[in-house]
């Protein structure tokens, strides 16, 4: 289940970061201790994606403890996220490989 998922979730980072470019939008994704979610530029602040697309909050099926690692730093996981851990900018195509 666990490798199933960060597949899921990679294929899910592939399609944010097409939708960012295609849309000129800056999308982005945080972590929480058993969550993720997705978010969107406007306005001049961060606003949660609210809809029932792909792009839906979601739970990971993790009992226990995980650390989240972006370019091999670690991130501190915290309870409420008011702002996404990683962000795509439509003028940037960068995306971490999976092992």
């Amino acid at each position: 289940p666990l490798e199933q998922e960060s597949k899921k979730l990679f294929a899910l980072l592939q399609l944010l970061k097409e939708e960012s470019v295609l849309q000129h939008k800056n999308l982005g994704i945080s972590f929480e201790n058993n969550s993720y979610r997705f978010w969107k530029r406007q306005s001049q602040q961060w606003q949660p994606i609210e809809s029932k697309n792909i792009f839906y909050q979601r739970t990971l099926p993790i009992n226990g403890q995980w650390q989240l690692h972006i370019d091999s730093q670690p991130i501190e996981i915290q309870e409420t996220i008011k702002k996404p851990h990683l962000i795509f900018s439509f003028g940037v195509h960068k995306l971490p490989t999976m092992p």
